[in-house]
């Protein structure tokens, strides 16, 4: 049965709770992560998880091979609906090759927290910046998070 005590702060976390940690801030952590974490105490490991990354580059249209978001996408590139599973693709990729940081985890969350009706979305541009917008404020302020949200995606 679970304990109200309080935890030590300073202890290392120790392989069960590492590995748990990990399945919850990250996306599949491997056997090495759970070794480092379970070093860390608390503090520690939510420093690594927490640390700022770069941001992610956009995703690439199979098409013509480069990014179709910015500039904005022309007739040379794919078709809409394509566009869309590109921008999942590359979500997918990011997933799973974040590494310890919580950003993913973070934005899967705010993905299903604020619904999209995806037959109302056809378009992988739109999705393409609610999910920068995700991911922009995974380490942030969720009721800036939410204002942002209302006052800039049409989904």
């Amino acid at each position: 049965m679970p304990s109200l005590n309080p935890i030590d702060l300073s202890a290392p976390l120790g392989k069960k709770n590492a590995a748990h940690f990990l399945r919850r801030t990250t996306f599949g952590p491997s056997r090495t992560d759970i070794d480092t974490f379970s070093g860390y105490n608390i503090t520690q490991a939510l420093a690594v998880v927490f640390e700022e990354k770069p941001a992610a580059s956009p995703p690439l249209d199979l098409k013509t091979g480069a990014p179709w978001v910015n500039p904005k996408r022309t007739e040379a590139n794919s078709e809409g609906n394509e566009l869309m599973k590109m921008t999942f693709a590359w979500w997918l990729d990011l997933m799973m090759t974040s590494g310890n940081s919580i950003i993913d985890r973070m934005a899967w969350f705010f993905h299903t927290h604020f619904t999209t009706i995806g037959s109302r979305i056809e378009s992988g541009e739109a999705i393409y910046y609610q999910l920068k917008l995700f991911r922009h404020y995974a380490r942030g302020n969720f009721k800036e998070l939410a204002k942002k949200y209302a006052m800039t995606m049409p989904c």
